[in-house]
Formats: C-alpha cells, structure tokens, sequence
C-alpha cells in the first residue's frame, strides 16, 4: 500500500520562469499513470523563498487518511507538529520519475535534490534580509 503524500510545486515568478509548470505537469502525469490520484495529491505552492534553487518541491508526508483529506479541500502547511514536510530544489521535469519512485512510492529521502536545511513553516517566508517574496 502507498503512503499518501501532498506534492506541492512552486509557482512563484522564479520558479515559473524555471519551467516548474512543466515540473508539476510531469508529477501529475506520474501519479494519473500509476493510478494514485486517491494517494498523491499534486498541487500548487506558493513562494518558498528559495527563488534561487527554483523549480522548488514541497513534498507532505507521509500523511494519515484524515489530514489528507484536509490537505486536498484546503490549501494548508503543516504546522510544527503536523506531518513530515521536505523541501527539494531545482526539480526538472527529468527529475520528477526518480524524486517520486524514490520519495512516495519507497518513502525514501531522495537525496540529490533534497535541500539540507529544515523546513520551518512557522517562520514567514522570503529571502534573508527581505520581507516579501515572489
């Protein structure tokens, strides 16, 4: 049986320009082709503030049945006691096939592309020194 995981791509102006529409297309692909859409979740996220390291990949999990659940109705982070969350940079569509194999279906860190710092969503986003992000 497969973990449930919410796969979030950022669509920020950096990571856009990055091609992560093309990103998020490839992981919806791969969840519609294994026939996981009632496991995996692929969706938008917003800014990471990792605009350098774009495209940028949040990746929620593994998640219980009830928080799933929540995850798809709402657009929500986890918060520091909520479930797993790790962040991968300069995900390409190339990339999207090994990230996932290795990630949701082994439930496995995929290592070349996982940031090395902690997610922390209860700090405000943005880049070091700045307020705002894109």
């Amino acid at each position: 049986m497969v973990s449930k995981y919410k796969i979030c791509v950022c669509k920020g102006k950096s990571c856009t320009a990055n091609f992560s529409r093309d990103t998020k297309e490839a992981f919806e692909c791969l969840v519609q082709k294994k026939g996981l859409s009632k496991d995996i979740l692929v969706a938008d996220g917003g800014c990471y503030g990792r605009c350098t390291k774009g495209p940028n990949v949040l990746v929620i999990g593994p998640i219980s049945e009830e928080e799933f659940s929540t995850y798809r109705e709402q657009n929500l982070m986890p918060g520091p006691d909520g479930p797993k969350t790790q962040m991968y940079n300069e995900v390409t569509a190339n990339d999207c096939r090994e990230l996932f194999e290795q990630h949701c279906i082994a439930n496995k860190l995929f290592e070349p592309l996982a940031e090395k710092e902690t997610c922390d969503f209860t700090q405000p986003f943005g880049r070091k020194g700045e307020s705002s992000h894109e």
